[in-house]
């Protein structure tokens, strides 16, 4: 503790608080958003929702689009940071792989609602949302993928790059095509991608017992 009673790095408590309803503010923004549309969406319902006042609504932001603008930033943001958290340690490349295409699915589950009513407001854009992420997603795709070459996982036949690319099309293609169904309608996408884009070219190896048994 500080002299003025905080711990080392800790915001004090009306900051927290002022994170605290931004944070809310952003959850019940993306739900007024999904069910209604932005044009059908008002400050107040979001304000409902979140139980706060407008007029707090107002101390965070500077109307719907900046809560809107957001939304939409943070969620796209969210994909890396899910997805590199899913990384364990003692992960191989290839574990790592497929956990990050598990968390991307997830993530995607979690948010499906609002995704897919950005899918329907823009659909000459939608590979926006993905586009806004992907860059750094495929190119973490692709270090794996080159490490997992490397250490004997995956085929050397495949180029890394290239592949990352096939696979972040792929992948948005399908989650655009699923987006209209009901959360738990989803197909289990990340199987779906790993059927195609790895299983044929994994290198599985022989334990011990399997070369003695011929």
């Amino acid at each position: 503790m500080d002299e003025n009673g905080l711990e080392p790095g800790r915001p004090p408590r009306r900051e927290r608080e002022k994170i605290r309803h931004r944070e809310e503010i952003l959850d019940a923004a993306a739900e007024i958003f999904a069910r209604y549309g932005y044009e059908g969406a008002s400050m107040q319902q979001i304000a409902d929702l979140a139980e706060l006042s407008v007029g707090k609504l107002y101390t965070h932001f500077d109307g719907k689009e900046a809560i809107y603008r957001e939304v939409l930033g943070r969620i796209v943001n969210g994909i890396e940071e899910a997805c590199s958290a899913a990384i364990l340690p003692g992960m191989t490349p290839l574990q790592k792989i497929r956990a990050r295409g598990r968390a991307a699915v997830e993530y995607f589950r979690r948010y499906h609602e609002f995704i897919r009513f950005y899918f329907e407001m823009n659909p000459e854009g939608s590979y926006h949302v993905g586009r806004c992420a992907d860059d750094s997603h495929s190119e973490a795709f692709a270090l794996l993928i080159r490490e997992a070459i490397d250490q004997g996982e995956l085929s050397p036949e495949l180029d890394p790059a290239v592949h990352a690319v096939m696979l972040e099309g792929a992948a948005h293609r399908l989650l655009e095509v699923f987006g209209g169904m009901e959360r738990e309608d989803l197909p289990p996408v990340d199987e779906l991608i790993d059927r195609v884009f790895f299983r044929p070219y994994e290198i599985r190896k022989v334990d011990d017992k399997e070369k003695e048994n011929g």
